[in-house]
């Protein structure tokens, strides 16, 4: 051997005992273990699943499509649905699950694909745990006699021979994950805040509520069988629904420049389609911060690619109990629970999660975030508020093709366990859903304000109608009538002054400090009507002045004009308004607050507007 040479091992192994330990350590509970499973039935495009209990064995049982490669479930982080719209992640959930429900005793799996094979694969989670090994230990064959009578029996009613089968020996843990799932909850439940016994975000009913074509049933040897109801709050049609569903779309770009023959890539890029104004936005980097409040896309990178969409759906279901439209008055800040959510096992002990917007991949709810700002323990203070954040619901779904290295699962936190998420989504993403979910509200909110304006107009009181009975007069004697002495008085004219306006709304003009006093004759009142001020704000909004004088007065029509808000629900309404929906807001009063034919009102909207615009703006040239 030279000098030169040298010598070297190669090293590296797996403890597979340790391995096998960690199987109990990926933050699965029994809840969570079901849900994985439940998961591979949903991937296998199972229409339906059973949850089959006797006295000796607990049986999971689906009529998917089966498992054409049974062998590749035992391979550990084996990502079996790689390119495929699936449920699935890692390749490591089904084993933890098994191991965790058997309680480490056997299970056996028997499956059949179509025009293939019954196959049977038996896991001896005892023997493995115990000699700490797990490589060859999965023995798999072909179904006895029995075995398949037994599969297609427990398939006749779907008319169906493929799917899949797990069977455990009973145990009382799975038993109870299984029930706390179906069965109807005890009476203390049933109390509006009593803790429910498991957590919405555990529950398949929740997690997998968009599968409406699979159905889920469950079958006990001593309790009389049931389906599970499926929770979807954004099922349904849009006149169900206030103002309807609103739907919009995140897109995520990657930019990518070259750098010294090398690949670097950028932070991702979000871009909100606002749908109803057909705009794009985004959150613009201030610094080494972001901007609050998202602002119009001015530039587009070109060279950058799509790495996938977000889709949010805001909205907020209809209950006559909160508000109708028949409602006098605006909603307060009680606790008033949605129906739906009520007839699916949510009480006020879930408020905290129904208030953060559900995020969901491939359909399946992986986890909740929080919005910053909207926090439900702000909800008690006005009604604004508790509608904002806790009546606006908000999801996000998206989709995308199974890996290990997926970007998408990476913006999300997306972890082994789907149901464990850890949601780490950037700053500006987080922004733009705010936004989105705050200007479902103000569109919900404002329709309110309309209808209860439009339900507590006055009414004219009519006069009431005097009937007056001609007295008989019974003649005896003549009567001796006296001419009436007419006094005629002179009229007594009246002449009003001038009529001084203080105007103290700011002016374009800096230099003026002080409020000003300008001479308005009461008889030009009578001349400037409610069709004189919309012609105004017509005017201002066609022509899109950006002025702050505009800005303050129309926000001084509201303060002033309004009549069923305090002033605190106004200032918390205005904070979600833009100058389009002030204006509009305005408009409405204008419109029914103030009929065209009431021509000799004093003081009228359309007078105020004309003196304010000539006093903020003297050289334009009206024309009316």
């Amino acid at each position: 051997m030279t000098a030169k040479e040298t010598t070297f091992e190669l090293v590296g192994d797996i403890d597979e005992s340790g391995l096998l330990a960690n199987l109990s350590r990926k933050g699965f509970n029994h809840v969570k273990c079901l849900c994985e499973l439940h998961a591979n039935s949903v991937d296998a495009n199972a229409c339906h699943i059973i949850y089959d209990i006797s006295s000796e064995t607990i049986k999971i049982i689906d009529d998917g499509k089966g498992m054409a490669h049974f062998e590749k479930m035992f391979s550990l982080n084996r990502a079996n649905h790689t390119n495929e719209m699936a449920l699935g992640v890692s390749g490591i959930g089904a084993k933890a699950a098994l191991s965790i429900l058997s309680q480490h005793t056997q299970v056996s799996i028997f499956t059949r694909c179509e025009n293939g094979e019954h196959l049977c694969a038996t896991v001896p989670w005892d023997k493995m745990h115990e000699s700490g090994k797990y490589t060859k230990m999965i023995e798999i064959r072909k179904m006895t006699v029995s075995e398949i009578e037994n599969f297609n029996k427990d398939r006749i009613d779907f008319g169906r021979t493929t799917g899949t089968t797990i069977r455990f020996f009973h145990n009382s843990a799975l038993e109870n994950a299984i029930k706390l799932n179906f069965k109807e909850k005890k009476e203390e439940e049933k109390k509006e805040e009593a803790v429910p016994s498991i957590l919405p975000q555990d529950r398949l009913s929740n997690i997998y509520g968009k599968f409406h074509n699979t159905k889920v049933m469950y079958r006990h040897y001593a309790d009389e069988p049931s389906t599970l109801p499926l929770y979807d709050y954004f099922e349904g049609d849009d006149n169900e629904f206030y103002t309807g569903k609103r739907t919009d779309t995140i897109t995520v770009y990657k930019n990518k420049n070259k750098n010294k023959n090398k690949e670097e890539e950028s932070e991702p890029w979000f871009i909100w389609r606002n749908t109803l104004e057909n705009v794009d936005y985004e959150i613009c980097r201030i610094g080494r911060g972001w901007s609050k409040t998202p602002s119009k896309v001015k530039v587009y990178v070109t060279e950058s690619e799509c790495i996938g969409k977000f889709v949010v759906v805001t909205g907020h279901r209809k209950d006559d109990n909160y508000f109708c439209p028949a409602s006098t008055e605006l909603p307060k800040a009680d606790v008033i629970m949605n129906p739906y959510d009520t007839e699916h096992g949510l009480n006020r002990a879930n408020f905290d999660y129904l208030c953060k917007p559900k995020i969901l991949r491939n359909s399946q709810v992986i986890g909740v975030m929080d919005l910053p700002g909207l926090s439900s323990a702000s909800t008690r203070a006005n009604g604004v508020l508790m509608h904002k954040i806790h009546h606006v619901r908000c999801e996000i779904n998206y989709s995308t093709l199974s890996s290990q290295n997926n970007e998408m699962d990476g913006i999300v936190g997306t972890q082994e366990n789907k149901i464990q998420l850890i949601c780490n989504i950037p700053d500006q993403m987080v922004r733009l859903i705010k936004q989105i979910k705050e200007d479902k509200h103000a569109e919900i909110w404002s329709s309110f304000i309309n209808i209860v304006d439009g339900n507590t107009i006055p009414q004219p009181v009519s006069e009431p109608v005097v009937v007056v009975e001609e007295p008989v007069i019974k003649v005896e004697e003549p009567i001796v009538v006296e001419e009436p002495v007419i006094k005629v008085e002179e009229p007594v004219i009246k002449v009003e002054e001038p009529v001084i306006v203080v105007i103290t709304s700011p002016v374009i003009n800096d230099d003026i400090t002080e409020p000003h006093v300008v001479p308005v004759i009461a008889t030009e009142h009578l001349t400037i009507t409610v069709a004189t001020g919309k012609c105004l704000l017509n005017q201002w909004n066609n022509s899109q002045v950006d002025s702050d004088v505009l800005d303050k007065i129309i926000i001084e029509m509201i303060y002033k004009y309004q009549s069923k808000c305090t002033q605190d629900q106004v200032d918390d309404f205005l904070q979600v308004m833009d100058k389009n929906c002030r204006f509009t807001v305005v408009m409405n009063i204008i419109g029914k607050r103030y009929p065209e034919n009431q021509q000799n009102r004093e003081m009228l909207l359309g007078s105020e507007l004309y003196r304010l615009y000539i006093l903020s703006f003297p050289n334009t040239n009206l024309q009316l």
